[in-house]
């Protein structure tokens, strides 16, 4: 037989799950919706960092950035129709990070890369979004 005890927390348990599926916020680590909900086809779009250094311009992989920036992707898809205030603001606060990476940065350039995989091999559309130094 189930206990009262059981059934609240079956209860409980599948609205923790539940509810932020329907509502749509994420409340992680008991959801992760945002992970498996993308549609994928031969086009995708990703944000990409261009450092400008004495030495020219450099990709920066989010990865290389300290712990608090790598995640950078989901605030910029939240904010990509920002005014240009916030897109600077923005900016500025990557720009940041990517100091703590690579001292010698001088400015940098957020990019929205659309990428397209063709027959021939994946081609590379980049998208200005904003800049600062």
């Amino acid at each position: 037989m189930i206990s009262r005890a059981q059934r609240a927390w079956v209860v409980v348990l599948l609205v923790l799950l539940a509810v932020p599926g329907v509502v749509g916020f994420d409340a992680w680590p008991l959801t992760g919706w945002r992970l498996f909900s993308l549609a994928r086809d031969s086009t995708q779009s990703e944000w990409a960092l261009d450092a400008e250094t004495p030495g020219g311009v450099r990709r920066v992989d989010l990865e290389e950035l300290p712990l608090a920036f790598r995640n950078a992707a989901w605030p910029l898809d939240e904010a990509r129709h920002a005014s240009p205030a916030r897109r600077s603001a923005i900016c500025r606060a990557l720009l940041d990070g990517v100091r703590d990476a690579m001292p010698d940065a001088t400015g940098l350039a957020v990019v929205r890369l659309h990428r397209e995989m063709t027959v021939e091999g994946i081609v590379d559309t980049p998208e200005p979004w904003t800049e600062c130094r």
